[in-house]
């Protein structure tokens, strides 16, 4: 009995769960990638030069 319990909680966790969360975690992955924006990041004296001109 607990040896068929066992069987079935692996078989759920390795075939239903972890594919779940994989796919969870590569789109999210892909969404950051996508949502990235495409500008140059800049120096640290541009930025400060153009804080303090405007």
């Amino acid at each position: 009995m607990l040896t068929d319990l066992l069987f079935l909680a692996f078989f759920f966790i390795t075939r239903i769960v972890l594919p779940i969360i994989a796919t969870y975690i590569v789109g999210v992955l892909i969404e950051r990638a996508l949502n990235r924006t495409a500008r140059p990041a800049g120096t640290r004296a541009w930025k400060m030069t153009a804080r303090h001109a405007g």
